[in-house]
C-alpha cells in the first residue's frame, strides 16, 4: 500500500496493489503545496520486508491552452522534446478532444491527466489517433505529448470541440390491447 501525505499530514492519495501486477502499486498526483510530503509504504498483509521504490516526475513545461472550438498542431522537429497542452471541460455539455498524428505514421505518446495529476488516458504504441469525450463539468485536463522517436519529425493535431451527448436509452412500449 502507498499513502501520500501533504506537508500538514493530510492524505492526498492511497493506492493498493495493481490488479495486473499484485506486487506493484502506483500513485500519481499533482502536488500543489510546497513543503515536505511523505510517502508511507507498507505491505497489504502488514509483513515486514524490502520494497523497491521508483520515483518519476513529469517534466515542468509551459502549457499552451486549448480553447473551445480550437485546432492546434503541435510541431515536433527532429530532436524536439515534450509539449504540454491544457483545457477546461465545458460545464454545460460534453467536450470532445481529437488527437491525431501528422503524418499518420508519426510516432508519439500522449498522456491525458485530470486536475489531480492522475493519468486518465494514454495514446501511442501504434495507435496514432483517438477521439476522447469528457463529461460536462468544470474539470481541468492536461495533454502531454512526447515524440516516440527523437529522430523523427512530424506533428500531432489537437482539436477541442463540443462532444456528443450520450444517446437516449431506447424504451419499448407494449402493443396496445385490441
Amino acid at each position: 500500500l502507498l499513502t501520500l501525505l501533504s506537508p500538514t499530514q493530510q492524505q492526498l492519495a492511497l493506492a493498493g496493489a495493481d490488479d495486473a501486477d499484485p506486487g506493484r502499486a502506483a500513485v500519481s498526483r499533482r502536488l500543489t503545496e510546497t513543503g515536505l510530503h511523505s510517502l508511507l509504504i507498507s505491505s497489504a498483509s502488514g509483513a515486514a520486508g524490502d520494497f523497491v521504490l521508483q520515483l518519476g516526475a513529469r517534466p515542468a513545461l509551459p502549457s499552451a491552452t486549448l480553447g473551445p472550438g480550437s485546432s492546434t498542431l503541435a510541431d515536433f522537429p527532429a530532436g524536439a522534446g515534450a509539449q504540454l497542452y491544457s483545457f477546461f471541460a465545458d460545464p454545460n455539455a460534453p467536450t470532445q478532444l481529437t488527437i491525431g498524428a501528422q503524418p499518420e505514421n508519426f510516432p508519439f505518446v500522449g498522456e491525458i491527466y485530470n486536475e489531480q495529476g492522475e493519468v486518465i488516458g494514454q495514446i501511442g504504441a501504434g495507435i496514432q489517433s483517438a477521439v476522447l469525450t469528457f463529461e460536462a463539468g468544470d474539470g481541468f485536463y492536461e495533454v502531454l505529448l512526447t515524440p516516440g522517436d527523437p529522430a523523427a519529425a512530424g506533428g500531432v493535431l489537437l482539436i477541442l470541440g463540443a462532444g456528443s451527448a450520450p444517446a437516449p436509452t431506447p424504451t419499448s412500449a407494449a402493443p396496445a390491447a385490441p
